[in-house]
């Protein structure tokens, strides 16, 4: 039974204010835990504190490596049996994140006030088969995603979408229809002194290419050009892949990857391994590349990342403006840069945890007018330690420039004025973003997010008469149980 707006708009503010009453009573006082230095030989010690709450970022590059293969010491309750894990080769991680979001003045006329909520189990398992098998610099990961106490706001899985017309917001709590989902299976190996880092399996480029440098929210951190034209499936869900990176040194690289697309892959939990689907559903392969340069305060006082590359597909896509008329290929360029750009001692010190402001800019521009997003352009700020007794705490501010291509901006103005609306459509969207990273404790994040969102597309409700700018708000709490009970580092 689909609860009233009102009703829901009444959970959906208690749920807020709920989480603005616990941001306030961390905020009013120091966190003793927040002093805690990672160690030395940690990946966390190579990267800008506070850590990202992104999983995939916390898997920090070693030195030669595009990806760590040497986890940090447990430490918790259960930290001796984490290292024995670790002993014999195996390390654990359970990242859980809680996302909820509101689209409160936002979205389709009489649909405010929705509510939008996801929970994620990602428990990551690595296999060091060097210390299993004496395979030196190999493993294997594992992944799964688990899917818990979804609510959409009404309308089944699109209805948060739907009402909210929010691109940024929630673009993978939509597609998350299954309970469970097999992730990632995937082996990888290092050779050449390192230089070269080699991995195939079951695997999704989301994870590997053109993430962002928003530094901070999970919610709102999103490529909507890859997300929405490139054809990959959402990030829980994979299919065969190919991936290699060449080191020049521990801050230059380039990668490359090629992946199977294949829409199938969405009505699975993982386990369906076969390549039969792909061409019989439209598939096709990606192929991604990039060139990256990156440093952090081990090696420099004001560290730099530079993320530059593309992607080209092969799958076949109907044209926006005749549903009948299908289009073979789509492809992409991107380019991310993350830069430190004040430090509070004047680049005096290397350490992460003085007060420091960073910038960064993400650009996608796509090649192909029958694709869905023609540009996307995000320019933002961090403040790393805004309070002498909140080292890890950011505070952020971002504005967002995304523009329809033009075949999708015809078919979306011609869908509202065959609903009844004006036929008047704009073609670009802007979003301006206030955003908060809270370390609650050591693993566990409160980020809370507000969103302005001004002309926003119908794209999750192609045949509503009218949307109207407004007020979407969120969070997303981030904890790792793995490593707060010490089972994993």
């Amino acid at each position: 039974m689909r609860r009233s707006a009102t009703s829901e708009g009444n959970r959906t503010h208690l749920g807020l204010f709920a989480a603005l009453g616990v941001s306030t009573l961390v905020l009013s006082g120091p966190a003793l835990a927040q002093t805690v230095q990672p160690d030395s030989e940690s990946p966390a010690a190579a990267a800008p504190l506070p850590l990202r709450a992104n999983t995939t970022q916390t898997f920090a590059r070693a030195n030669w490596s595009q990806f760590n293969f040497n986890p940090g010491k447990p430490k918790g309750p259960l930290a001796s049996v984490g290292k024995s894990l670790q002993d014999l080769g195996i390390n654990v991680r359970i990242p859980v994140w809680w996302q909820f979001m509101d689209n409160v003045t936002e979205g389709a006329a009489g649909a405010h006030g929705r509510m939008g909520s996801g929970t994620w189990f990602l428990p990551v398992i690595d296999f060091d088969l060097d210390k299993m098998f004496g395979l030196k610099d190999t493993r294997i990961r594992t992944m799964e995603e688990i899917h818990v106490l979804k609510l959409h706001g009404g309308g089944g899985a699109d209805g948060f979408q739907s009402a909210a017309a929010s691109g940024p917001f929630g673009t993978q709590h939509r597609l998350l229809k299954e309970p469970n989902t097999f992730t990632q299976l995937s082996i990888d190996h290092l050779m050449f002194d390192k230089r070269l880092d080699v991995e195939v399996g079951r695997m999704n480029a989301k994870r590997y290419f053109f993430g962002g440098y928003c530094d901070v929210n999970l919610l709102s951190c999103n490529n909507l050009v890859l997300e929405r034209n490139a054809g990959l499936p959402p990030s829980a869900f994979s299919t065969w892949m190919g991936r290699a990176a060449w080191n020049f040194t521990p801050h230059l690289y380039v990668q490359g990857a090629i992946e199977e697309l294949d829409p199938h892959a969405n009505s699975t939990r993982g386990f369906d391994f076969g390549t039969n689907h792909a061409n019989a559903t439209g598939g096709g392969f990606i192929s991604l590349g990039e060139i990256a340069y990156k440093t952090n305060f081990r090696s420099t006082a004001y560290p730099l990342e530079i993320e530059a590359g593309g992607w080209k597909n092969t799958a076949s896509h109907a044209d926006p403006l005749n549903s009948k008329l299908f289009t073979k290929g789509t492809s992409a360029f991107q380019l991310d840069i993350n830069k430190t750009v004040w430090r509070q001692d004047g680049g005096a010190s290397r350490d992460p945890l003085v007060r420091h402001l960073n910038v960064y800019t993400q650009f996608g521009k796509a090649m192909d007018p029958t694709s869905v997003y023609d540009t996307q352009v995000a320019v933002g700020t961090s403040l790393y330690a805004p309070f002498a007794s909140r080292p890890h705490d950011i505070v952020g501010a971002k504005v967002t420039y995304l523009r329809l291509t033009s075949h999708e901006r015809g078919f979306l103005q011609a869908s509202q004025f065959g609903a009844g609306g004006a036929n008047e459509f704009h073609a670009v969207s802007t979003y301006f973003e206030l955003n908060y990273h809270i370390q609650l404790y050591p693993d566990v994040v409160l980020e809370p997010v507000a969103q302005y969102v001004l002309h926003p597309d119908t794209l999750f409700n192609a045949k509503v008469k009218s949307v109207q700018s407004g007020w979407v708000l969120g969070f997303t709490l981030v904890m790792d149980i793995s490593r707060l009970a010490g089972l994993g580092g």
